[in-house]
């Protein structure tokens, strides 16, 4: 199986924290998104299932989110391979996720499906408009529980934030900020869960915008880099990721790619 994975592509316009790299300085090219996109979406045919990790929308309000996320997800009506989104803080600021779920035409934020031979699992932590606190509800364990007990099939899990242990001191969007911004809460006990049912070969989230990879567990958590992220030279990295996994052995192969 051949999963295309991109992250935190903040649509809509570009962000400029100020405190982070100067007034002048661009941190993430929103703007540029339908162009990149444009060059990406003929890749998307070679794969068995397009993910997105959220951030997909740079907030500004709650009348424009929800028009905003739905002009980010009409880049993708023409897609014949499936895709999944989930939802991050960005994308949840002013818009509800009822309005989200809704434009997914979906019922609930978390939920599974099978694909390719792998049990694909997404993830919803809510948390503070600006990611502070993420947490899963409790409702959300143990649907998680089930699900694993039901399924046979070796499980992908896909989430916004993260279910690892890593310092972010030198991530330069966190590292100023004491309070977490970036772990889901329960993470130690949803590892104990995912480890436990035996099934579980990855975890993949955004959020972070940088590459990351660990074996916790005997499980792989890996965090998918922004596609709009700057490169530090004044333009977006491209950066996705591409993912194999072996229909035989279940053995994973992790590859960064850019967008040409």
């Amino acid at each position: 199986m051949k999963i295309l994975v991109f992250s935190d592509a903040h649509f809509g316009e570009n962000i400029n924290y100020d405190i982070i790299g100067g007034k002048d300085y661009v941190n993430a090219f929103g703007s540029q998104f339908p162009a990149i996109i444009k060059k990406l979406k003929p890749e998307f045919k070679k794969h068995d299932l397009i993910v997105n990790l959220g951030d997909s929308i740079f907030n500004k309000n709650k009348k424009a989110d929800p028009v905003r996320y739905k002009e980010f997800l009409g880049f993708f009506k023409d897609v014949k391979t499936p895709i999944i989104h989930a939802l991050g803080n960005h994308d949840l600021r002013f818009a509800t996720r009822k309005q989200i779920n809704g434009l997914l035409k979906q019922k609930n934020p978390f939920y599974s499906k099978d694909v390719g031979g792998i049990h694909h699992i997404v993830l919803s932590a809510r948390s503070h408009h600006m990611g502070f606190h993420p947490h899963l509800s409790r409702t959300q364990i143990e649907w998680l529980k089930c699900d694993l007990k039901r399924t046979k099939l070796p499980v992908v899990i896909y989430t916004h934030f993260l279910l690892d242990e890593q310092s972010m001191s030198k991530n330069y969007y966190f590292s100023p900020f004491e309070k977490n911004m970036v772990l889901i809460e329960e993470r130690k006990v949803i590892r104990k869960i995912l480890e436990k049912s035996k099934k579980v070969i990855l975890i993949v989230n955004g959020h972070t915008h940088f590459y990351k990879q660990q074996n916790i567990g005997g499980i792989i958590y890996l965090n998918a880099p922004s596609i709009s992220e700057n490169d530090g030279k004044g333009n977006p990295t491209k950066k996705y990721i591409e993912i194999n996994i072996d229909d035989k052995t279940h053995k994973i192969k992790i590859e960064i790619k850019k967008v040409k």
